[in-house]
């Protein structure tokens, strides 16, 4: 898993990749009048790196992953 947030302690040559390649991601939940309760930032190589993040992590809950422009990477086509 390429992802990295405040529970991980990854080796330092993946920190400098994350850092590098990384892109931005955030566990939220709904909160209930339209906009999202954000709960975590983390960095990740892809989409498919934050879900296994979130997954890991949150297990269980009803959470979006929001990528940086804060668009629901699970959702689909948003446009």
């Amino acid at each position: 898993m390429k992802a990295c947030g405040p529970r991980d302690n990854p080796p330092i040559s993946d920190f400098v990749l994350l850092m590098v390649d990384g892109r931005e991601y955030r566990i939220a939940y709904a909160a209930g009048n339209g906009k999202w309760d954000i709960v975590d930032r983390f960095m990740a190589l892809d989409d498919d790196s934050a879900n296994a993040h979130a997954r890991t992590y949150y297990y269980g809950d009803e959470y979006c992953v929001l990528d940086q422009t804060g668009r629901d990477i699970n959702a689909g086509d948003q446009e």
